[in-house]
């Protein structure tokens, strides 16, 4: 997926200093947490507080690797299993400037991954979750499919016959 950026965006993510901001949406539980990596900040009039959140890593907008601090809520989540069922993990970044206030636009912002929560776990006093884009969570590839007719055909070396001609079959591999 291509991304383009702004002329804004552009001048602050190759300035000197810049602070990306990450902020992201997530439903681990019922009802959706919008988290900061930064302090409080709003997006479009969303208020995303600083919620304790790291984005370790994000691939290419395939998938992405977050840990935040385990609060008893969240350990409840994680144990039941509520997280399950393409519950919501939207990633925003901000090239922001270290001068810049806590509010944005969503024209400043970036969409580094569309996803949902593929796997909760927790470890000591914090929970690490993958998310997978939202398309490519219900593929599961790569697999070996096999049709009906593939799965009767004679291996090579066998003879057919048919209207009166005789086949035999050989490999091409």
């Amino acid at each position: 997926m291509a991304k383009t950026l702004t002329s804004d965006q552009l001048d602050n993510v190759s300035a000197t200093s810049t602070r990306p901001v990450y902020l992201v949406q997530l439903q681990h539980g019922s009802a959706i947490e919008y988290l900061s990596s930064s302090g409080d900040v709003s997006l479009d009039g969303i208020v995303y507080s600083e919620g304790e959140i790291t984005v370790q890593a994000i691939e290419d907008s395939r998938r992405a690797t977050l840990s935040m601090m385990a609060t008893p809520a969240r350990l409840s989540e994680c144990i039941a299993g509520t997280w399950r069922g393409e519950k919501v993990c939207k990633v925003f970044v901000v090239p922001a400037t270290p001068d810049s206030a806590g509010a944005y636009v969503m024209s400043e912002a970036i969409l580094a991954l569309d996803g949902v929560i593929d796997d909760s776990k927790m470890s000591g006093l914090t929970i690490t979750i993958n998310a997978l884009h939202k398309y490519a969570a219900t593929r599961y590839t790569p697999r070996l499919n096999c049709s009906e007719l593939s799965a009767v055909i004679p291996p090579a070396g066998s003879a057919l016959s048919w209207q009166g001609y005789r086949y035999v079959l050989v490999s091409k591999i």
